[in-house]
């Protein structure tokens, strides 16, 4: 197949790419950011399977950051490695990390560590003959900083936060119009695993949803929330809607990204102060009791209701295993866990929901496995509905006797007396 040269002038930036490719892509995201993908030759080298050399030329002074990711339609595991030549230097081979939370079953997609660096060329090796063309993704940030969120509420409440929502860090960035609805009992923490040098956020969530949808084919970002270490809070999937984020087991969950790297750093004051209060808010708005664990109904094992992204490996069902949110940010989940636990408005709300509650209503086992029994001290309440976590009537069950449920999908359920939530119901098999 002949080879193509084609010299690409960026738009206000004069930067010069000469790639030799078979397919080239372009796009711009929020009319600032831009992205382009290309499927490059393989040819047969002593240790693998490797490209021409695609030249690129750009100032340093220019570089915000690259994004680097790929992808192939094929389910193989494959190893994939690029190379960087730096002042007519080669570096060392660098492995992608393969991705994990997939929709697309017959797609597997890779990360790169964001680019910072000045380079002439680029390079990419596998060490196995790849079945189906590989497609590499660049993303190339925006040098100017959106205007996100700016006041940012530093008292701590159990209110949402002030949200620099989708049209703030990306208008053109559609929203999934056929989401999944869940009702969280888990409250998920992550670290994006990003360079902690660009201060670009704005332009950092929209490379994660860029990541995620273009190269991962995802239905949307996968988070709900990400904060930034301003304490910036941005609207990902949000409330309600099943994300794409705990190896496979996003089912009852939140997924809350800090946006940063803290393998070795803490995350900021401002980062925790938002956090926390996300935290309060989702854990009130879902009756979540912060410091407690439960049965995961997905991943069929007890989980803290407040978790890290890591903690996912508890379970068998997961399909990954992971250190985020890292190695120094993991260990401060017990006392953001106190932190919510000690406000006001979270043991008001609390106490609000249990006045709330019919007294003398007891149901076991929960989470339930075929068999529901209800006991009510209350003479006049026998019968009780049970709804899914959208609103819809699944049947009546009775006080005083066993009431088989076998029929029910997992899930979470509610027990309504008189129209009034008074339990929530786990079904685990």
């Amino acid at each position: 197949m002949s080879l193509v040269s084609i010299s690409y002038l960026r738009y206000m930036k004069h930067i010069l790419f000469v790639v030799l490719i078979n397919t080239l892509s372009f796009g711009f995201l929020n009319g600032q950011s831009e992205t382009f993908e290309i499927i490059p030759d393989f040819y047969k080298t002593n240790n693998g399977f490797t490209t021409n050399e695609i030249q690129h030329e750009s100032s340093e002074k220019e570089l915000e950051f690259i994004g680097l990711s790929c992808y192939h339609f094929d389910s193989s595991d494959i190893e994939i490695y690029y190379r960087l030549k730096i002042e007519e230097q080669w570096s060392a081979w660098v492995s992608f990390e393969k991705q994990h939370e997939f929709v697309e079953a017959s797609r597997s997609a890779y990360q790169a560590k964001p680019l910072q660096i000045s380079f002439s060329s680029i390079q990419f090796k596998t060490v196995q003959k790849l079945s189906t063309p590989l497609t590499v993704r660049f993303f190339i940030a925006a040098k100017d900083k959106k205007d996100s969120s700016q006041g940012v509420e530093k008292s701590l409440n159990c209110d949402m936060p002030d949200v620099c929502d989708r049209t703030c860090w990306c208008p053109i960035c559609p929203i999934d119009n056929t989401p999944e609805f869940t009702e969280p009992t888990h409250l998920i923490v992550h670290h994006s695993a990003g360079n902690n040098q660009s201060n670009n956020f704005g332009t950092i969530v929209e490379f994660i949803w860029d990541l995620h949808t273009k190269t991962n084919g995802w239905d949307d970002i996968g988070y709900n929330w990400l904060i930034d270490p301003n304490g910036v809070l941005y609207e990902g999937r949000g409330d309600n809607l099943q994300g794409a984020h705990f190896s496979c087991l996003n089912e009852n969950t939140v997924g809350i990204c800090v946006i940063g790297d803290y393998t070795v750093v803490e995350p900021s004051e401002a980062a925790l102060s938002t956090l926390v209060n996300v935290l309060a808010y989702e854990a009130t708005e879902h009756d979540i009791d912060i410091e407690a664990q439960s049965y995961h109904v997905t991943g069929e094992f007890d989980l803290d209701n407040v978790a890290g992204h890591r903690d996912s490996s508890g379970s068998e069902n997961a399909c990954s295993t992971t250190a985020c949110p890292g190695n120094s940010f993991y260990p401060m989940l017990t006392d953001i866990r106190v932190q919510v636990a000690e406000l006001a408005c979270y043991n008001n709300e609390l106490s609000s929901t249990e006045s709330n509650n019919v007294d003398g209503i007891n149901v076991f086992p929960n989470p339930i496995q075929d068999d529901l029994f209800v006991e009510s001290e209350n003479q006049e309440l026998h019968s009780f509905e049970i709804v899914d976590v959208i609103g819809r009537s699944i049947g009546t069950v009775y006080s005083g006797k066993s009431n088989d449920l076998s029929h029910l999908p997992k899930g979470t359920y509610f027990l309504l007396a008189k129209g009034e939530v008074v339990r929530k119901l786990i079904k685990d098999r």
